[in-house]
């Protein structure tokens, strides 16, 4: 890995960087190597923009010496263009609506704003560039490249790539130090729901079943988590899922560890996993704490001992744990720190594995960028975490920051840069199965029946 990079690194591997990089197709190895200023400088790029029903194209054309030719390279907006070779098919009977020259890497994406401001935008969902790569610094050295921009619908503009951080560090420290930047992300942060649920109950003071999750905030977001997200997170038996029924894409070359446990009050007759036979736990449905439970306390009790409530998110399970509505409540990552510190003991550890998940739409090369600065902050975590601790914070809902202190925390979650191997994800899957966890109706239509 190079060495960690900052927003105030020279200027032309932030250029390099950018996240709008138009890729050529692959040039011979006796082609002349340009920079990528050097080559946007010397204006050999035309890009006509062309329209065909629901799509727009930009296709470019430029000559490199005399090896590039009159090659073209494609840049489609829409999902259902076919491919060949890393460039689109495109059909003679497209519409060209417009002809820009491109000088500088950040025209392109003021090109494909200002045609799609000049008409109505159809309904797309990203920029699709294909190709192989330059021979320039900073750009792919040979091969394919293929990479998505993404693209506002209402206002036709580039979007900016959405982080829905976990309630970790790893991202606030990498924000802090201006490694999204480094990497050449135009990204924003966009919060999740969970800190803002509470624990719900009915009239009797009776906690009501929440039967919606992790799995179904997925499913009904197309990939993302509940709320718009380029990349997010969950635990890794519902992204294994998700990816399995194709709701989005799993990341597989790095996965994280979360701490946590099947809390009870201090004052709670709950000594050993053998109590909790028959007694409820407070789980969120299809989410970390419903797997890592059953996982954790199986070797203890009978599948049928064991008692599930489902509560709803990792906040809501502090709720009803604080409020004693529960016998035992299992809880994670920030919530389960919070939890130790308020006097709560473990009575089972439940450890488990989160993975990343982005939808349809969203650039992979994005996704290695947030990954590439994510491993900086977990260094930077790793060597001087009474740095950082402060960012949880930022995690903390309003109605528990005046009970914890966050610099008695540990580091909590932890990024773990291996791969996430075929082996595992088929153990996952086999795991899921054999508890026949999702042979049940569609979790949508019973969060709906729960409802009424």
């Amino acid at each position: 890995m190079p060495p960690c990079r900052t927003a105030s690194g020279p200027l032309m591997k932030r250029l390099a960087a950018t996240p709008v990089t138009l890729a050529l197709l692959a040039l011979p190895a006796a082609a002349p190597t340009w920079t990528a200023d050097e080559y946007f400088k010397s204006g050999r790029l035309w890009v006509d923009v062309r329209a065909y029903g629901a799509h727009v194209a930009l296709i470019g054309k430029g000559n490199v010496g005399d090896s590039f030719g009159a090659t073209q390279n494609t840049i489609v907006l829409g999902s259902d263009c076919t491919t060949m070779a890393g460039a689109a098919i495109i059909r003679p009977e497209w519409k060209q609506l417009a002809r820009r020259r491109i000088t500088r890497p950040r025209r392109l994406r003021r090109a494909i704003s200002e045609v799609l401001e000049e008409r109505e935008a159809p309904e797309i969902r990203g920029v699709t560039v294909g190709g192989g790569g330059l021979h320039a610094d900073g750009f792919a050295q040979g091969g394919t490249l293929a990479t998505t921009i993404g693209i506002n619908r209402r206002t036709g503009r580039m979007a900016k790539f959405t982080i829905q951080p976990h309630g970790r560090l790893q991202e606030w420290i990498a924000h802090d130090k201006g490694y999204f930047h480094a990497e050449g992300l135009d990204y924003e942060f966009r919060g999740g729901l969970s800190a803002e649920r509470t624990g719900q109950v009915d009239a009797s003071g009776k906690v009501i079943d929440v039967l919606s999750g992790a799995f179904e905030a997925y499913q009904q977001g197309r990939g993302n988590k509940g709320v718009k997200s380029d990349i997010s997170c969950a635990c890794h038996w519902a992204v294994s899922q998700a990816s399995a029924r194709q709701i989005g894409t799993m990341w597989r070359n790095s996965y994280v560890v979360t701490p946590g446990g099947i809390m009870v009050p201090p004052d709670s007759p709950i000594r050993t996993p053998e109590d909790l036979a028959d007694r409820e736990v407070a789980v969120g449905y299809h989410s970390g704490s419903h797997f890592t439970t059953i996982q954790a306390l199986e070797p203890f009790l009978d599948r049928a001992r064991i008692k599930l409530k489902f509560v709803g998110s990792s906040w809501a399970r502090v709720d009803v744990g604080v409020e004693r509505r529960v016998p035992a409540t299992s809880v994670w990552g920030i919530a389960y720190l919070a939890l130790d510190q308020l006097g709560f003991r473990k009575i089972v550890d439940t450890t488990f594995m989160i993975a990343f998940m982005f939808p349809g739409g969203t650039a992979p090369a994005d996704v290695e960028k947030y990954m590439r600065a994510l491993k900086c902050a977990q260094m930077d975590l790793d060597l001087e975490p009474e740095r950082y601790k402060h960012f949880y914070l930022n995690e903390v809902p309003d109605r528990y920051r005046s009970a914890l202190d966050v610099r008695r925390f540990s580091t909590g979650e932890r990024v773990v840069f291996l791969p996430y191997s075929d082996e595992t994800y088929a153990k996952t899957q086999a795991w899921i199965h054999e508890r026949g966890i999702f042979d049940t109706p569609d979790s949508t239509e019973a969060a709906s029946a729960a409802a009424r």
